[in-house]
């Protein structure tokens, strides 16, 4: 699947532009949140 290598650099770029952009910023806070729910934290 030619996709799946471009999350390896995605993930990573999205926590480092949330510093600069509050929209990112938002999303990489849900996505934590959502991660330590199904994680049961």
């Amino acid at each position: 699947m030619p996709i799946m290598p471009g999350w390896i650099f995605l993930i990573p770029g999205l926590v480092i532009l949330a510093e600069y952009f509050p929209p990112v910023k938002r999303l990489v806070d849900w996505a934590k949140a959502k991660m330590d729910r199904v994680r049961g934290t």
